[in-house]
């Protein structure tokens, strides 16, 4: 049985940002092996002296995208993909919800098959559910 004094450890190491950046995910380097993350020195300054209304060039950070506002901005699209040029959507994730059915939460439909052309099984799955939102007023759109 654990010790109170290994549980408050744990719930100290837990409530801790940094220790939990750095301890408990996982990343694939540049040259392909899986290795503990660790915030370089601009990700730490930039944790440190965070403000909701920092713009961050990911790039500098060892991410993929900007940020605004504290939020992520992730291209999607743009020319010739789909998305409109001239407007940006904003989406607050603290008020969308992912609800899946019950029932139908990619659950498996017959029996597994044997695809024709390779050797491999091919199971049908099925999903039913919404994705829904409240406070939808906190959610945005920007037309330039």
């Amino acid at each position: 049985m654990a010790r109170r004094a290994d549980f408050q450890t744990a719930v100290d190491q837990f409530s801790n940002w940094r220790w939990r950046l750095n301890n408990l995910y996982w990343i694939t380097d540049k040259s392909g092996r899986r290795v503990r993350f660790e915030m370089n020195w601009t990700q730490m300054t930039f944790f440190e002296e965070m403000h909701y209304l920092n713009v961050l060039l990911k790039g500098m950070a060892g991410f993929q995208s900007l940020q605004y506002m504290g939020a992520d901005v992730i291209f999607d699209g743009g020319s010739g993909g789909g998305a409109p040029l001239n407007q940006m959507f904003f989406l607050n994730t603290k008020y969308l919800f992912y609800r899946p059915h019950r029932d139908r939460d990619m659950a498996p439909i017959g029996d597994e098959r044997m695809n024709t052309n390779q050797d491999a099984f091919v199971q049908l799955m099925g999903f039913a559910g919404n994705l829904t939102m409240n406070n939808a007023f906190l959610q945005g759109e920007l037309f330039a």
